[in-house]
């Protein structure tokens, strides 16, 4: 700082009081730059987070229900052992049931043209209500494709709206992909409790079943997305929209064997649009000073046991429509996977053992994340692979 000060004339010339106002300034401007959370009073457990759709095909609805501290914090503690329901118009109900920790879900359903609201009651007693919203026509997803970069692939949706109604997208996305061990393991080892002349224990290798083996060899990560997917064609002619979904570079494993991506896409109206957009906002930017605050966010959700108590969420009524593609590893994507073997029990998983009739050699082995893929992820085969 004083080297620059020293070059600029301009500054050095100035009176002293000039000086001292730019030197306040400057230390503002910088200061000013830190992260800030805005100095809103949370609820006790946090504020609620409300997160699905009132589909209206025939299918489940699923609600997530969780906690978060902050507006802009991304760590969520799941809300379990509340009551939810939808409720119409005609004062018809639909129990939801918890499936897993926080996740409620309903039973396989077309549900009646009318007006629908979520009901909610926490675990401590509150009551929650959504307003009451009309079901929303969202339109199929025309395709999925894919293109290749040169620094990887980007994949896009594209869909439309014949009677340009649509206007506001908002899109979720779950990614499967298959991994494999760097080595197949077709022997165990078991402790004998016996030393060899060495003083070294002595193991017995014992063959693994031909399912052990596959399911140490054969396994499938999966990532929901945590962002916000939001398209609008509001100001635009006719509703046509192509949007990109994901990005995955060169060399990942996302692509080193056989990939696929499901998108689901929700239509909007513009209220709710512009709700996520605020949210969108609050969370990328990570809570500086120019954020929004939480009061701009316009849930359609109360709490009516406290109706000044904010609630994070905006319930929306429409049928979701879903498309499903693979993609085959690309030629010369530049993804390989890098794992040692060595003597065993150095390095645990056995790869191989001494082939009786030929000269003596140590049992080899690889580390556990090289030689069995259950350490990385889930040896269950999804149901809608290939």
């Amino acid at each position: 700082m004083a080297a620059y000060i020293n070059k600029s004339r301009p500054f050095k010339s100035a009176p002293a009081i000039l000086r001292g106002m730019l030197l306040i300034v400057s230390i503002l401007f910088y200061t000013c730059r830190a992260p800030f959370e805005p100095l809103i009073d949370s609820p006790p457990n946090g504020y609620l987070v409300v997160e699905g759709v009132i589909n209206t095909a025939n299918a489940s609805t699923v609600i997530t229900l969780s906690r978060a501290r902050l507006m802009s914090d991304p760590s969520k503690r799941q809300e379990s052992k509340a009551e939810v329901k939808i409720v119409g118009e005609d004062s018809a109900t639909y129990l939801l049931k918890e499936k897993a920790t926080g996740v409620y879900e309903s039973d396989v359903m077309a549900l009646p043209s009318q007006r629908y609201c979520l009901e909610i009651r926490t675990a401590d007693g509150k009551k929650y209500r959504s307003s009451l919203v009309q079901a929303k026509r969202t339109p199929p997803i025309d395709s999925v494709s894919w293109q290749r970069e040169e620094d990887g692939i980007n994949i896009y949706v594209h869909s439309h709206d014949d009677q340009n109604q649509t206007r506001y997208y908002k899109w979720n996305t779950v990614e499967t992909w298959e991994i494999r061990s760097d080595s197949r393991s077709e022997y165990y080892a078991v402790n004998t409790g016996k030393l060899d002349a060495e003083g070294k224990i002595i193991f017995e290798f014992l063959p693994r079943t031909e399912n052990e083996i596959n399911a140490m060899y054969f396994c499938w990560q999966q990532s929901i997305s945590n962002q916000l997917l939001l398209g609008s064609t509001a100001k635009l002619s006719k509703d046509v929209i192509s949007y990109p979904m994901v990005f995955i570079p060169n060399g990942n494993i996302k692509l080193g064997i056989l990939y696929s991506i499901l998108i689901e896409q929700v239509g909007l109206n513009a209220q709710q649009y512009e709700f996520y957009k605020s949210i969108k906002s609050n969370t990328e930017t990570n809570g500086s000073i120019f954020d929004r605050q939480p009061s701009e966010m316009k849930s359609n959700i109360v709490c009516l046991s406290n109706p000044e108590e904010q609630v994070i969420g905006y319930v929306t009524c429409t049928n979701i429509e879903s498309k499903r593609i693979f993609i085959n590893r690309p030629l010369e994507w530049p993804y390989r996977t890098v794992c040692d073997v060595g003597l065993f029990p150095s390095f645990p998983v056995v790869v191989t053992i001494p082939s009786p009739g030929l000269p003596p050699s140590p049992p080899q082995g690889t580390s556990y994340a090289c030689g069995d893929c259950r350490t990385r992820g889930s040896s269950e085969k999804p149901i809608y692979w290939p």
